[in-house]
């Protein structure tokens, strides 16, 4: 950021960066909610359609059909966590830039690294570092999870593809 650009910001009116601040901070809270609860209820109708494939299904059709609609409720959970984690960055990076640029303080440390924040000219020298499990991120696991979770019913629905077309 130039001088321009920070001189631009502290001649904002106070009041509208504090409503921008606190609509940005709750969008921020919004997603970051909705990324954890989303999955969670997805998780639920996964498993519902697995324990209707297995212990109720009549037949092998029916059976490669629900694990198949399994396996779309998981990558679009996959989409979903992925698309809400990226704008979850946006909204902290703006509030961190509010905090420093807009208010003249010190930024407060919204992730555990600055990988994430490597473009931006933000001060970060007051930035705890994190240690052992604090150093990973949260985020990355959900994905990580979401992908095996994706992966197995793909191949269970694959295998009961092939099961459905040799067996029929």
């Amino acid at each position: 950021m130039t001088k321009a650009d920070i001189k631009s910001w502290q001649n904002k009116d106070k009041d509208f960066l504090i409503a921008h601040y606190h609509e940005v901070g709750e969008e921020s809270r919004l997603y970051d909610r909705l990324i954890w609860e989303v999955p969670s209820i997805a998780i639920l109708i996964i498993s519902a359609l697995l324990i209707a494939a297995y212990a109720y299904a009549p037949n092998l059709l029916l059976r490669t059909i629900l694990t198949a609609l399994a396996t779309l409720w998981a990558f679009g959970t996959i989409v979903f966590a992925v698309k809400h984690q990226f704008f979850v960055v946006l909204q902290k990076t703006r509030l961190m830039t509010l905090e420093e640029k807009g208010f003249g303080m010190l930024n407060l440390q919204r992730f555990s690294s600055d990988k994430k924040t490597k473009n931006l000219k933000l001060q970060k020298s007051h930035w705890e570092r994190p240690e052992g499990l604090q150093q990973l991120s949260a985020h990355t696991w959900l994905n990580r999870i979401l992908q095996i979770m994706f992966l197995s019913l793909l191949g269970l629905t694959i295998w009961n593809l092939v099961d459905f077309l040799i067996n029929g």
